[in-house]
Order: structure tokens, then C-alpha cells, then sequence
């Protein structure tokens, strides 16, 4: 490291034997200092043979270089002027420092030198103009008493300016401080959020009013919360309050812009000159309004409204409100965010209770095998549990042979084709549990898709009453003109609704309990009059069809209609419905049941499905990007690896080194994407601890910094500035060093080669803050809102190689240290990053550490 850095510095350096007085090795830069044409012809020249015979001081170039020489070695080091002789004769004035270093056990001289004779040159200068200008300080002297007045003028002038900027600077503080306290708030309590920030903003700005407005149909604002500050509170009589378009174009304009609207004088600002009566009617003569806008769309306006003398707003004020503005932009999304997650969650324990808790056994399940069931099923069914069920086929859980004498694995599989072919199936069915008990059920198939699968979802009921009853209605089916009261008792106590209406012009002749229960009507109310009258069907378009192809078919079995009771209530029900003949007349009898819960709970499903579907959209594109990433390093190491192993003679030394480097390469590369991948794992399990310790801030940046130089091979040149003296720091060295390391990967990545990365560290109160800056392609302003969303880059990222989990992982590491992280970005111009840690005890940090030095 140290002959490379010798052999490539810009500065003259040499090595110099003080025991044979000759120089054992120079690097180019010195050949190029005395005009030699290589560092070769140097050889191992003495100092007599590049110096003139006499120094400036008339001393023999001889006698004085060993006295320098004495003097570096007594001293540890020594720096002095010294004339040189260039190999065209001309003299060359140097700045020389010597310094003792241990070389192969014996003592040597590190020699530096600079170039001088433009220093020289203005000294001489400086002498020649000292003489005239005391030539002409008599002359000057009565003009000198002239300006002296000019120059307490501008002295006061200068202080007056000094006192603005020390108000100035105060009041960015004050900002910063304010913006620092509501980035740490939580923000899904949208209203107690926008009251702070209009509450800090009265404060922080020195208004009288402070109001957030959102936009109505683009064509509207309306008061959202006002506070005043001589009342500390909200004004709530103002809420609601609304300012259309159509009366103020040009405000309305102006905030499309999306800029903020400064007006200083408001009643002349073109803005704002428009809404005279309101600022007269509450004195203001300034207003500061900055837009809210959300994914690119204007939501809102906060505006700050002075009121008394007139007011020049300041840059600081404009750009303070830009980001309260911005901080109500975040805290609308996440208010949303929260509000979207609390409705996610109620939808899916509703789902879950309505599954859980129906007293109707629901079976999910494909052609193969059972996936989910509900308790009820399970008790429908006979067994102890569900996991005797789910796994299974149907089949498995069915009386080898069913009704009407056919196999059941023959009749399963017609029922399930039915199913897929027709949307739905509806049969009866024995079921058999595994201690050989069998129940008659009732099922219902119905097929759901989701996505590129289709499931089958099954609604069973315990038919074994509903049997017995069919058995002893057949037995008595040759007494039922005989046993009417029997009939109508049965009819009444159906739990399904059932009605019997004429057919020539449907009006009702009968209805049972179940209907009057759910229509709301009373029986009485229902005789004589048809659906039409009584605004049964919730479309009146779908009677017609359903009375005419009743007319031509003469049955119609299970059709899904949606109908309408007495209290408005819209229901989904199966409608079945035959044509009977009563005393010789042709009736129509029509049995109902209510399938609305089923329904909805339908839906819930598709929406839970569509969710998983969606988090295994997320999985795979984890897993392609993973693929992606590995193959083209894997791909370069197989393909050296096989030249290595192929031609390994034939290469020379240098096109071996290339193609071991070549496997280190993208070694360290697949190594660091695994790195990333098991450090989103960690995070996301919550195994990531911070762990706090002393940390020598200066030294762990200039570490990091060195690493990064190395693993890019020095592509761009890093310059860091940090506090003359900087106190210990309190932070988790590795999470610290995973966020650096990933933002100065990113900055040389981004960069061209040659391109300076500018890195930044100083102290802020308890704060340590890094300011890293590059030069390189910039972010995109749509790319800016994903910055840290896994798996996400920019658009412009051309073929970089790159996972997009590297913010990830510094917004992490930043979050357990309980710090914030801001991105600031041209296009084509290059990004800064601001880094804010809490690393120090708090109080202002020591005098001397205020003053950077600059190293690279």
C-alpha cells in the first residue's frame, strides 16, 4: 500500500541514506521537479549533484545539507527551503521536510518536496510593492482620514448585518429543532398530528394564524383545523369554512404549481390580492401557503397568515414550510396506512368469525383434497376434530354407496365436474364418519376463483330430519287430501320460505311462517296481492323473465335472485319454484332460502385470497431477484474458473491474477448480496439488537472509507471533513457500519470513475451528523417516495447491479439507532444524504469542535 501510494503521489517524495549521502529511490513526480527525463536517470544522486554550489544564504550546498540532515535525525523531523538545480541549469526553490524513518534496520530520510519558486516569485513582489507603498503612505495618509468615517459606516453596517444573520441562524435552529420533533411523533392520529404542526408553526413563525385546508373536487379548499395563536388553541367555529375556484382563479392557480405561494404584501400579491375582504376582515398583510400534495396530487394547502406591520418572508421561513408541508404529507399517508390496516384486520376477523361461528358446515376444498373446514362441519360430520378431515378427498368420507344405489367415488367426481362446468351443484349425500356412522347431508358446491386457481367452497347441512320428514311425508302421501291440518302444519314450520300463488296471474293464495318472518309482512297483508305489488323483487326488470321462463320450462331450480323486504333490506336468495295443480288450477309454488351471510362471507374470502395472492407475488419476486443477482457473478466465476483449468499454462502471470481477481470479485459480491439477504431476514424477525458502545467516531468513518477505496479498487477518490476534535461516541459499531457502507457503495456506484464522493462528519448537539455527497446520476423525482422499499430501484439505474434492499437496510440500521435519514437529489447532478445519529451526551459539543479540517 505504501509503494503504491509512493510511486503514484503527486508529490515529490524520495528516500535519502544519511551514512552514503545519496538518494536510494524517487518516485516520478521528483524526476519531473528536477527535469529529468525518467526517475531512473536520477540513479542515486547526492545532493551536490542537484544543488547549486552555494545556497541563497551564501552557505556551501554541502556544509548546509548536513547540518539538515543532523537536524532531521536529532529531531524525528525537520522542514526547510532549499535551492535545487534542474538538469537545464536552472535554479528550482523547494520547500523540503525531512523525516526519520526505520528502513531494513537502519535509519532513513523520508524527503518531500514542493515546488516554491511561485511563492518566491510573490515574495519578491511583495518587497518591491512594499517599497512603493511606502512611498505613497504620506499621500494616502489624508485620504486614509477621509474613508476612516466611511469605514465606522460600514463597520456598522457589517455588525447590523452580522446581527441578521445571528437572527437568521437562530431561527433555523429553532426550525430545525421544530422539523426534529414532529419527524419523531407518530402520524396515525392524523388531526392530533396537524394540530402540533399548525401549533410549532405559530410558534416557530411568529403568526397570528396557522390553518390546514383541503382541496374538495379540485374545485374547492375547506378549513380543516385554524389555530390562533394569541388563543392557544384551535378555533373550531372556523372548521369547514370553504374558498371555491371560481372566486379565486389565480390562488387556485398558483397552488397547482406546486410551489408555495409567498406573498410578503398580500393585498398586492397577484395570488393572493383576491381574497381582499378575508384578509381585511382578520388584518393580514402576509401569507405563507405551501401545497400538500400526496403521490404527486395537490390534497392540500397549509397556510401561515401574519397579521400587523408588513413582513418579508425569508428563504428559511419558505423552506420551513415546505417541510411542515411535507410532514403533513406523511402524515396523511400514514394515517391512511393505519386506517387501511385497522380495516384489513376487522374484515378478516369478521371472515373468520362468520366461518367459525356459522351454524352451516363450509367446506373448502380442490379436486385433490380438502384444504379447510369450519366446527360445524366438523360436527355435521361425526368427527372429534379437523385435522381428520382436512387432507382428504370427499370421497374418503362417504357411504361407498349413495342414494339411488351408485358409487360414491363415481358420483363425487360427476357432482365436482358439474361444479367446475356449471359455477355450482346442489345435491344430497351420505356421509360416513371413522366410526361408520352415516348422515344424510345437504350440499351446495359453489366454484371460487382465485387468481389462476379454482377452488370449490361446499355448504352442508344436516339433512337427517329434513329426511325423516321426507319419509313420512311419502308414507303419507295417499292420506294428504285426508290430513290438510298435517300439510299446513309442515308448510307453516318450514324453515325456508314458501309460497303458493296463482299462476294466470300471481297473486298469493298461501304463504308460511319463514316468509312473513322475512318479508316483514303479515299474512293477511299478502293474500290477494302479487310481488310486483308488494315490491318483492329489488330489480322489478327480473320478474317478468323469471314468470316467463317459469311458463315455458314449468320448473326453475335454485336461481340466485336478489329480492326486497317490507323495511327496504336487499337479500340474495334460492329460488325454486314448480307448477302444482289445486283444485284444477294451475298454481305456482315457489320455496326460498336466504343465502345473503353466504354471500358476503364469499366475498370475504376473495378478499382475504386476493391478499395471500399478493404477499406471494411479493415471495416470488424476491425470488427472481435473488436468482437474477447470483447468476451473472456465478456465471463469471464459472467461466475463469474453466479458463483457469483449460489454459492455465498458456496464460501468463498477469491474465492469471486478472482471472483470480475476477473470481475474488464476484466472490465478495454474491457474498455481500447474501449478506443483505440475511440482514432483511434478521430484521424481519426481529433478531437485530442495538447494541451500544463507545465508538471512535473519526476512526471507524476513516475505516469505512478505506474499505470502500479498496473493494472499488479506487474508482472515485473520497474526501472526508471532521471536527478538528471530536468526542467519543455512544453507537452500534456494526448496524453504524452496514448503513455507511451502503451509502458509500452507493455513491461510488452511481459516480463515474474519477468522481468525488464528499463525506462530512461533525456534531450537532447530541447528534452526530453525516453529510454524504456525490456527483453521479442522481434519483428520479417518481423513484423518490420508494427509496426504502425492498426490492425497489431507481428507473435510471441503467445495468448497475444492485438487489434494492441497500436503503433498506440503512433505514433500518438508522431506526435502531433512533435517527432520521434525509435525501436530497438532482437528475444527472448527483444526491446528498444527511444522516442524524444520537450519539453524544446532550449539550452543545466543545468550542474547538465547531472548526472542520479537511482530509482526503
Amino acid at each position: 500500500m505504501f509503494q503504491l501510494l509512493f510511486e503514484r503521489s503527486a508529490d515529490a517524495m524520495s528516500l535519502y541514506d544519511p551514512e552514503t549521502g545519496r538518494f536510494v529511490e524517487s518516485n516520478e513526480a521528483v524526476a519531473r521537479q528536477v527535469g529529468a527525463p525518467n526517475k531512473e536517470a536520477l540513479g542515486k544522486a547526492t545532493v551536490a549533484e542537484i544543488s547549486p554550489e552555494r545556497q541563497p544564504d551564501g552557505r556551501l550546498s554541502s556544509e548546509k545539507a548536513a547540518e539538515m540532515v543532523r537536524l532531521a535525525l536529532a529531531q524525528g523531523s525537520h522542514r526547510f527551503e532549499w535551492m535545487s538545480r534542474r538538469y537545464d541549469g536552472s535554479e528550482l526553490p523547494l520547500d523540503v521536510v525531512m523525516t526519520a524513518i526505520p528502513f531494513k534496520g537502519r535509519t532513513m530520510l523520508f524527503v518531500v518536496s514542493r515546488d516554491i519558486s511561485a511563492q518566491k516569485k510573490a515574495e519578491q513582489e511583495i518587497l518591491r510593492l512594499n517599497a512603493s507603498l511606502e512611498q505613497r503612505v504620506a499621500a494616502r495618509t489624508a485620504e486614509l482620514v477621509r474613508a476612516n468615517d466611511q469605514l465606522k459606516e460600514e463597520i456598522a453596517e457589517r455588525k447590523r448585518q452580522e446581527r441578521i444573520q445571528r437572527r437568521r441562524s437562530d431561527q433555523m435552529q429553532r426550525h430545525r429543532d421544530v422539523m426534529l420533533e414532529l419527524a419523531q411523533i407518530p402520524k396515525s392520529d392524523f388531526w392530533k398530528t396537524l394540530e402540533m404542526i399548525c401549533s410549532h408553526a405559530a410558534a416557530a413563525l411568529d403568526v397570528a394564524r396557522v390553518s390546514y385546508w383541503s382541496l374538495v373536487d379540485h374545485s374547492a379548499i375547506r378549513c380543516e383545523r385554524l389555530y390562533l395563536r394569541d388563543r392557544q388553541a384551535t378555533d373550531p367555529e372556523f372548521e369547514g369554512a370553504r374558498l371555491c375556484a371560481e372566486e379565486s382563479p389565480n390562488y387556485f392557480a398558483a397552488l397547482a404549481e406546486k410551489r408555495p405561494i409567498v406573498a410578503h404584501d398580500a393585498l398586492n400579491n397577484p395570488a393572493t390580492q383576491e381574497l381582499s375582504a378575508y384578509l381585511q376582515a382578520h388584518g393580514i398583510t402576509a401569507m405563507l401557503d405551501a401545497p400538500v400534495w400526496v403521490r404527486g396530487d395537490v390534497v392540500g394547502v397549509l397556510c401561515h397568515e401574519h397579521t400587523g406591520p408588513a413582513r418579508e418572508w425569508t428563504a428559511e421561513e419558505v423552506d420551513f414550510v415546505s417541510g411542515l408541508a411535507a410532514t403533513i404529507s406523511l402524515a396523511i399517508e400514514e394515517s391512511r396506512r393505519a386506517e387501511s390496516e385497522h380495516r384489513l384486520r376487522v374484515s378478516e376477523e369478521k371472515f373468520r368469525a362468520l366461518f367459525e361461528g356459522s351454524s352451516q358446515g363450509v367446506i373448502l376444498h380442490d379436486e385433490e383434497k380438502i384444504l379447510e373446514v369450519n366446527p360445524a362441519c366438523v360436527r355435521i360430520m361425526g368427527f372429534d376434530s379437523a385435522d381428520e378431515i382436512i387432507g382428504k378427498h370427499p370421497a374418503d368420507f362417504s357411504a361407498p354407496i349413495q342414494l339411488g344405489g351408485e358409487r360414491a367415488d363415481v358420483l363425487a367426481r360427476r357432482y365436482i365436474a358439474e361444479c367446475m362446468v356449471r359455477g355450482s351443484a346442489r345435491f344430497d349425500w351420505i356421509t360416513r364418519n371413522a366410526r361408520g356412522k352415516e348422515t344424510p347431508i345437504e350440499v351446495i358446491l359453489t366454484r371460487i376463483q382465485l387468481g389462476d386457481r379454482v377452488l370449490i367452497q361446499a355448504l352442508i347441512n344436516d339433512i337427517t330430519e329434513r329426511k325423516r320428514a321426507e319419509e313420512t311425508l311419502r308414507q303419507s302421501e295417499a292420506r294428504l287430501r285426508e290430513s290438510d291440518a298435517r300439510f299446513s302444519a309442515a308448510f307453516r314450520a318450514s324453515p325456508q320460505f314458501i309460497t303458493i300463488s296463482r299462476l294466470d296471474n300471481g297473486r298469493y293464495v298461501l304463504v308460511n311462517d319463514a316468509f312473513c318472518k322475512w318479508s316483514g309482512y303479515q299474512a293477511d297483508e299478502v293474500i290477494g296481492r302479487d310481488s310486483k305489488e308488494l315490491s318483492l323483487w329489488a330489480d322489478p326488470a327480473d320478474r317478468e323473465p323469471f314468470w316467463e321462463e317459469l311458463r315455458r320450462t314449468h320448473s326453475i331450480r335454485e336461481r340466485e335472485c336478489h329480492v326486497r323486504s317490507r323495511h327496504g333490506r336487499i337479500y340474495t336468495m334460492l329460488l325454486s319454484a314448480d307448477i302444482i295443480e289445486i283444485n284444477g288450477l294451475p298454481h305456482l309454488l315457489t320455496v326460498g332460502l336466504d343465502i345473503t351471510e353466504r354471500k358476503q362471507a364469499e366475498a370475504e374470502l376473495l378478499r382475504t385470497l386476493a391478499r395471500e395472492k399478493e404477499l406471494g407475488l411479493l415471495r416470488s419476486k424476491f425470488v427472481s431477484m435473488v436468482s437474477h443477482e447470483f447468476r451473472t457473478p456465478l456465471g463469471i466465476i464459472q467461466s475463469s474458473a474453466e479458463i483457469l483449468d483449460e489454459y492455465f499454462g498458456r496464460l501468463d502471470p498477469g491474465e492469471r491474477r486478472e482471472h483470480l481477481k475476477s473470481i475474488q470479485r464476484n466472490t465478495r459480491r454474491m457474498a455481500a448480496l447474501m449478506e443483505e439477504v440475511l440482514l432483511i431476514g434478521s430484521f424481519d424477525a426481529g433478531r437485530m439488537e442495538f447494541k451500544p458502545a463507545p465508538v471512535d467516531l473519526e476512526r471507524f468513518v476513516r475505516d469505512v472509507i478505506d474499505d470502500i477505496l479498496s473493494a472499488t479498487e479506487r474508482r472515485c477518490p473520497i474526501h472526508l471533513e471532521t471536527p478538528a476534535a471530536l468526542e467519543p461516541a455512544t453507537a452500534d459499531d456494526r448496524l453504524l457500519r452496514h448503513a455507511l457502507t451502503n451509502l458509500l457503495t452507493n455513491a461510488v456506484k452511481y459516480s463515474e470513475p474519477g468522481k468525488a464522493v464528499n463525506v462530512i462528519l461533525q456534531r450537532q448537539g447530541a447528534h452526530a451528523v453525516f453529510v454524504i455527497r456525490d456527483q453521479g446520476i442522481g434519483i428520479p423525482e417518481e423513484d423518490r417516495e420508494w427509496l426504502f422499499a425492498a426490492f425497489h430501484r431507481g428507473s435510471n439505474v441503467g445495468d448497475r447491479p444492485g438487489t434494492g434492499l441497500g436503503l433498506v437496510i440503512v433505514k433500518r440500521c438508522i431506526d435502531l439507532h433512533g435517527g432520521t435519514i434525509d435525501v436530497e437529489s438532482a437528475l444527472g447532478a448527483g444526491t446528498t444524504i444527511t444522516v442524524r445519529l444520537p450519539m453524544f451526551p446532550s449539550g452543545a459539543p466543545p468550542r474547538a469542535a465547531q472548526q472542520l479540517q479537511h482530509q482526503t
